[in-house]
């Protein structure tokens, strides 16, 4: 709320304000376009002046719209003086003194409304004659709206009226007593500043009081649908008065998910999106205007589409009805609306399931089924369709009309005009769980292929064009079992005969057998089995029968039969014995006890003797068997045999011959212990041998032992002994043969403990011993690989003479018996040692490495031992090497080595003497070797001791003139070279020399040249006012040219020429100047240089003064 005293405050501001902007306006008229400075005319001053005491001090502010800052300058301050003198003298004094207060109304600036104009003001005088200014109403608010109509309110000010007006950008006012005003005929929509003033009896306005607000939007009109899809409807409207902002849609799906969902937009159309299909949507459209005021709504409700019907599909196929089943995918709908038609005839029906049963259909006819959703207001969605066929009738007087093994011919009648073709299936069953179809449009059919002796069950179908099946017929029959195939016989014997067979194709149910003996009882006899085999028993012996098979199927109808002949085996003979046997014959008997039998058969075997089996037929019950084996187990059988061969279980008995004499009685690998005997059995075999021995008169004992073999080694003798072997050929049965003998000495034993000891170059001594039994004498034996020499002796030791040095001997010491047998032989081995190497010398001395080579010695030898120290560090070291030379590397240079070498046998142990020498290394070269000083005639130069030892230093010098060499030791790694020529070039070389004083290290070698001798007798020969010549005389000793250099105090200026001459001739240079002349040997390096000889001289101020020499 303002204070009272803030709107006196704020009314005399605005009486200032118009005073000041009036003269302001009047001031700025009267100024000059180009910015100077000119004086104001009395007029311009006092008006201006009128306004000083308002302004003078700061800012004035009015409402938020007009903000007004003035800045006291000095410019400003001289012209508004005058204003502010005038406005003074035409008003009373009056002194207002105000604050800053704010007050809060609802106003114009929208919802939040605005602040009330404030105003911060110094201290003002004003005329008591002007005009009482009424009061600015207070709390200008808007109590209601409508599209046409704002009624405002507000408080009552000091004034008599009040002015309102009203502006939507063209203006409109209205006068009124009272502190509440309705403006009407507004437009809908629109934003209108409505200001409200206080007017005083005299017509005085206040300053105005302003709001502003929104007249509501107009309602939309022709609210319309369109476009409506399963999720989307379209909505269309007018606006028909007014204007609005934008418009503000809503719709809701009422009770279906209780949402509600709302868009704004600037068009008067709208697609609303993202429905659910078959839902009764209701949608608004409401106009708002720009801050947000909404007019009354328009609404209309409209279903979407309901959803197209999903999965749809037939079953429950009947020959008069079928099922149509489908879902709803998504949405809602009320009902579904099915239609039906075969092409010619339409239905149409509903429902409210997803599924139903369409009736009174025809059979074997097409019909297209359609299924629409429908929304509760009938809205159609769009439709699903299916096309299915109803079952065509079952056909009639199904029959077989003929069969074989492998077809059956079908008849039957068809009770439906409206199939397409028959299809006809067969199946076996369980035969293979195979199922097989065929499609014909005829009534009959003949199914091939089939499996003989098969039941299998036939269906005929009709079948509509879309392949929809009626109900089968159905009629079983069997095909005609086939012909067994590959009928045989097997497992006969005397009573009873086994037969097989394979069903080729098919099956049956089982098998009729049949047999007949013919002629021998002329009896029939028969019997069933479902298997493949079958054994006819109670058969007689010997006798020819004939045997039937036929496939029978299940119903009983029989394939052909197949027949084969067979004997039975003949009977079993008994009572079989031998008799009279030899070494090889032996007699047979038997008795045939039953049944009929053609002949007889003869059988024997020697078994695994010969492998080999003979045979002999006769009709009688007695054989003799000859030209046998002796001493072999023969096996005879006796069979009865039929007249077609067919024999009957043989009767067998065994029996052997007599063993045959030995032959070939030897013996052979006899040793100490043992003699191994050998022998052959002449003919025949003999189960074992009989073995027996004796020592005769060394112990008089017999011995025996039984072996199956042809050979023996009789284990367990005396060794040296004669011994006396017998063998005996055996039989099975124990029946001896002749016995054969044979004598034999056993192998003297082998001696031992055979050592070798006293080996030299060329002998060895053997020593041995004889543990057990007897010898006569030892043979010595020795060889080298190549000869072999043998000495006989009764001693038990010997000594080998006249052996090869380094050579490997093998001797062997063998004890022999009385008649010559040799025991085995005992054997050592022994190299002779090798002789010392021959020739040994140093063949290349280095820093690092001795190089050595030697002769082989006389003899042999495998490879040389070479051994090597010193004395410095005392560690030896070997090696071994199969050549006559061997670098020794890895040394310490200048170090004297001890070196032996010697030959080494093949047994790598034995070793003969050692042949040694001393060898030094040659020293390493010197280091750092460097020239220290030269002079005319000494050379001084500088080195670092080598790496390793050396004894002294080898100092050599020389030059390419006087073609003389000369040498110098020292012990110092330092040298003075005196004696020497100037200007000579020297070859300069150091090495090291072992402490041998021989042994010499590679030299380091390095050239310098001596300096140059002075120059003689140098003298100035002419001198001019530009030109200096000299002359000289070359130094003792060599040099290569001269340098000349001449400089003077003057110019401070030096300069160098060379030489080859003895006389130089200096140009170019100043009259009447004393100038420094030096000249200097220079050595053939262009860098060696002797001492310069230097004078002074001037040059001539004319021609004909004279120069005279310092």
């Amino acid at each position: 709320m303002v204070h009272h005293s803030s709107r006196r405050t704020i009314q005399v501001t605005f009486l200032s304000l118009c005073v000041f902007f009036q003269n302001l306006s009047s001031l700025s008229a009267q100024q000059p376009n180009d910015g100077n400075s000119s004086t104001p005319s009395s007029a311009t001053t006092a008006s201006v002046n009128q306004t000083s005491s308002v302004f003078s001090t700061g800012t004035v502010s009015t409402n938020p719209v007009t903000s007004v800052t003035l800045n006291t300058n000095s410019k400003a301050a001289s012209q508004t003086s005058s204003v502010a003198t005038a406005a003074t003298s035409a008003l009373t004094t009056t002194s207002v003194t105000s604050s800053t207060s704010s007050s809060s109304a609802k106003g114009s600036g929208g919802p939040g409304g605005t602040s009330t104009p404030s105003a911060t003001v110094a201290p003002t005088v004003i005329s008591s004659t002007r005009k009482t200014i009424p009061d600015i109403v207070t709390n200008l608010s808007i109590s209601n709206k409508t599209t046409s109509s704002v009624s405002l309110n507000w408080n009552l000010s000091n004034g008599i009226s009040y002015k309102i007006q009203w502006t939507d950008g063209y203006s409109n006012r209205s006068n009124t007593s009272n502190t509440c005003y309705t403006v009407t005929g507004l437009t809908p929509g629109v934003n209108y500043t409505f200001s409200v003033t206080a007017v005083a009896a005299d017509g005085t306005e206040g300053a105005p009081t302003s709001i502003s607000a929104f007249t509501f939007p107009d309602i939309v009109t022709n609210l319309s649908t369109s476009d409506k899809t399963t999720s989307s409807v379209s909505l269309k409207w007018n606006l028909s008065n007014g204007i609005s902002s934008y418009y503000k849609i809503q719709w809701t799906d009422g009770s279906y998910s209780n949402s509600t969902n709302s868009s704004n937009i600037s068009n008067t159309s709208y697609t609303v999106t993202g429905l659910t299909p078959g839902v009764n949507y209701t949608f608004s459209v409401t106009a708002v205007a720009a801050d947000g005021t909404e007019g009354a709504p328009t609404s209309i409700s409209a279903f979407t589409n309901p959803y197209v019907v999903a999965n749809l599909s037939v079953s429950n196929k009947m020959n008069s009805s079928l099922s149509v089943y489908w879902n709803l995918s998504n949405g809602n709908s009320s009902y579904y609306k099915i239609m039906w038609s075969d092409g010619s005839y339409s239905k149409v029906n509903t429902t409210s399931n997803t599924c139903y049963t369409v009736t009174g259909l025809t059979p074997g006819v097409n019909y297209t089924f359609s299924v629409t959703a429908v929304a509760a207001d009938g809205t159609e969605g769009a439709p699903t369709s299916i096309s299915a066929f109803t079952k065509p009738n079952v056909i009639s007087s199904l029959t077989v009309s003929g069969r074989s093994i492998s077809y059956v011919s079908l008849k039957w009648n068809s009770s439906n005009e409206n199939s397409s073709y028959y299809k006809i299936q067969w199946t076996d069953g369980s035969y293979s769980n195979n199922t097989n179809s065929s499609n014909i449009s005829n009534t009959s059919y003949t199914v091939t292929g089939l499996t003989p002796g098969v039941n299998y069950t036939f269906s005929v179908t009709a079948v509509a064009a879309d392949g929809t099946e009626g109900a089968p017929t159905s009629i079983s029959r069997f095909t005609i079992p086939d012909i067994v195939k590959n009928l045989s016989t097997s497992d006969k014997n005397t009573s009873s005969v086994s037969l097989k067979w394979n069903s080729s194709n098919g099956i049956s149910s089982y098998y009729k057998i049949q047999w007949t003996d013919g002629s021998y009882s002329n009896s029939t006899n028969s019997s069933n089995t479902s298997n493949t085999s079958y054994t006819v028993t109670g058969l007689t012996p010997g006798v020819k029968y004939t045997f039937s098979v036929t496939a029978v199927a299940a119903d009983g109808t029989e394939g052909a039969p197949t027949s084969i002949s067979a004997f039975t085996i003949p009977d079993i003979v008994t009572n079989l014995s031998t008799s009279d046997k030899n070494t090889s014959s032996v007699s047979l008997k038997w008795n045939s006890s039953n049944g009929i039998s053609s002949y007889y058969k003869i059988q024997w075997t020697d078994g695994s003797y010969s492998n080999s089996t003979n045979s002999s037929n006769i009709s009688n019950t007695s054989y003799t068997v000859t030209g046998l084996t002796p001493g072999v187990n023969y096996t005879f059988s006796v069979t009865a045999v039929a007249a077609d061969g067919t024999e009957g279980a043989p009767t067998s008995i065994s029996a052997f011959t007599f063993p045959d004499i030995v032959t070939n009685l030897s013996t052979s690998d006899k040793n100490t212990s043992s003699v191994s005997l050998k022998w052959n059995l002449s003919n025949g075999i003999s189960s074992y041998y009989k073995i027996q021995w004796t020592d005769g008169s060394y112990s008089n004992s017999t011995n025996s032992s039984n072996t199956s073999n042809t050979s023996y080694t009789v284990t367990g003798l005396t060794p040296g002994v004669n011994y006396t072997f017998s063998v005996t050929a055996v039989a099975a049965d124990g029946t001896e043969g002749a016995t054969t003998s044979i004598s034999a000495f056993t192998n003297p034993d082998v001696v031992t403990s055979l050592t070798a000891s006293d080996i030299n170059i060329s002998s060895v001594f053997l020593n041995w011993n004889l543990s057990n039994g007897i010898s006569s004498y030892y043979k010595i034996q020795w060889t080298d690989g190549i000869y072999s020499n043998s000495r006989n002796i009764s001693n038990t030791s010997y000594t080998v003479t006249g052996l090869t040095p380094g050579v490997n001997y093998t001797f062997s010491v063998t004890a022999v018996a009385a008649d010559g047998t040799e025991g085995a032989p005992t054997s050592i081995s022994a190299f002779t040692k090798p002789e010392v190497i021959r020739n040994l010398i140093l063949t290349e001395n280095q820093t690092t490495l001795l190089n050595i080579n030697w002769t082989e010695p006389v003899g042999n030898s495998s490879f040389f031992n070479v051994h090597w120290s010193n004395d410095i560090s005392k560690v030896s070291s070997n090696a071994t090497t199969k050549d006559t030379l061997f670098n020794i590397t890895g040394l310490t240079p200048g170090v004297k080595y001890n070196l032996c070498v010697s030959a080494v046998a093949a047994d790598n142990v034995t070793e003969g003497q050692p042949v040694c020498f001393k060898a030094y290394t040659k020293p390493e070269v010197i280091r750092n070797l460097t020239l220290t000083e030269n002079q005319t005639t000494l050379l001084n130069i500088n080195w670092t001791e080598p790496v390793g030892n050396s004894s002294f230093f080898n100092v050599h010098w020389s030059n390419d003139i006087s073609k003389v060499s000369s040498n110098a030791t020292t012990k110092d790694t330092f040298f003075n070279i005196t004696g020497l020529t100037p200007g000579v070039k020297y070859n300069l070389c150091v090495s090291a020399v072992a402490a041998d004083n021989v042994t010499e290290g590679q030299p380091v070698c390095f050239k310098a040249y001596t300096k140059p001798e002075v120059i003689r007798n140098l003298t100035l020969t002419e001198n001019q006012t530009t030109l200096l010549n000299i002359n000289w005389t070359e130094p003792v000793g060599n040099s290569s040219f001269f340098n000349v250099h001449w400089s003077n105090d003057i110019s401070k200026v030096s300069s160098n020429a060379t030489t080859k001459d003895t006389f130089f001739n200096i140009t170019g240079l100043t009259p009447g100047v004393k100038y420094n002349l030096c000249v200097s040997a220079v050595a053939a390096d262009n860098v060696t240089e002797g001492q310069p000889v230097c004078f002074k001289a001037y040059t001539s101020k004319c021609k004909s003064m004279r120069l005279f020499i310092f």
